[in-house]
């Protein structure tokens, strides 16, 4: 998975997996400061510009919002669980129930 499709994923301008599948985002709470490091380096967007673009694309039924979790091991086993779930975690995190496909 490339970083543009990343991008793309956790903006919701991508609604999709490669399979076809659609993406199922798996994000840490609004506020986090983990999630705001993860969009300042991956999507390039603030806290407040997120929620906007996500309301947008809610409202217009363009996406579906991110299922918000409290912490990493919350993403893990979400992603676990749902073999078209995505998400981010701090590497130290990462166990052997998910697969890594990027690193930030």
């Amino acid at each position: 998975m490339s970083d543009a499709e990343v991008k793309q994923l956790f903006l919701g301008k991508k609604t999709q997996l490669a399979n076809g599948q659609p993406a199922k985002i798996i994000e840490l709470n609004d506020g986090n400061t983990d999630r705001i490091a993860f969009h300042a380096a991956t999507t390039g967007r603030s806290e407040a510009q997120l929620q906007s673009a996500w309301s947008r694309l809610v409202f217009t039924g363009k996406a579906e919002a991110p299922t918000q979790v409290a912490d990493y091991t919350a993403v893990i086993n979400a992603v676990a669980a749902d073999a078209n779930a995505i998400g981010y975690v701090d590497e130290s995190a990462v166990d052997g129930s998910v697969k890594v496909l990027i690193k930030y």
